[in-house]
């Protein structure tokens, strides 16, 4: 199991690498896929001269994009998806975790299962540009108090398997489960899509400051077959040098890696 860290910015992959952490994950803004191909040459030296690997990309889509609602624009997502997926690969990350809350909150007035089907067709999108390139999009569940679709990782899950795709499947958040009131053992039961897990206490606490069951994860991942990545997403309560490395050695402790 492969522990990572996920970082608002590319300034923080030094102290990530230094904590112990296994590869970094950082925002999809850092692909500046919205963007001329020239606006992204000083990332792109940076991610590949990084001292810890990029592997993950998150917060897939900007607000800017609406994914439900009557205002959705499928070509300047399109260009946006291809954009992003063609710049990770050149990097050597070929995965996303598709959260974006603010991109597909349902309009108030706006009929939610109407929402979740746009939801599914811009998963259908991702998978006809994610294919030829060996990539993948997850959909991560998203608590209630967040935003108003897709809010547990069994309906996350239900929604990969209608599209019906390898280049589709879920991740799955410990705090988002914890906050919904979803069970870990969850996990388990999405074995097939799970391509991806955010770990973090209630109120994103750092993992290890309060009563989270890590071992009880270890099982249920266990259980799943699941041994990819694991990513710490959580609010520091201290920099990163000093708390960073105390949570790298639960993590890789706890889930046996």
């Amino acid at each position: 199991m492969r522990i990572g860290c996920c970082i608002n910015s590319l300034d923080e992959l030094t102290a990530a690498a230094a904590a112990g952490f296994d590869y970094a994950e950082v925002p999809t803004a850092a692909l500046a896929a919205g963007e001329p191909d020239e606006a992204f040459e000083d990332n792109r030296r940076i991610l590949l001269d990084s001292p810890l690997p990029v592997e993950v990309f998150y917060c897939f889509i900007p607000s800017a994009l609406p994914l439900v609602g009557p205002s959705v624009d499928r070509d300047a997502l399109r260009s946006y998806v291809r954009n992003a997926l063609a710049r990770a690969a050149s990097v050597g990350a070929r995965l996303f975790c598709f959260g974006s809350g603010r991109a597909r909150r349902c309009p108030d007035g706006f009929p939610l299962d109407r929402a979740e089907s746009q939801i599914a067709d811009f998963l259908r999108l991702c998978a006809k540009e994610a294919s030829p390139l060996g990539s993948t999009v997850g959909l991560e569940h998203l608590n209630p108090a967040e935003v108003n679709t897709v809010n547990t990782l069994g309906r996350a899950a239900e929604l990969a398997r209608d599209v019906g795709s390898p280049a589709i499947g879920v991740v799955a958040d410990t705090y988002h489960m914890l906050s919904a009131g979803e069970a870990l053992a969850a996990m388990a039961d999405c074995a097939d899509v799970l391509l991806h897990v955010h770990v973090a206490e209630p109120d994103r606490r750092p993992p290890g400051t309060g009563e989270t069951d890590w071992a009880e994860l270890a099982r249920v991942l266990g259980r799943a077959g699941y041994r990819a990545r694991v990513s710490c997403e959580c609010l520091w309560d201290g920099p990163l040098t000093e708390c960073g490395p105390r949570v790298a050695d639960l993590l890789h402790t706890a889930l046996g890696s």
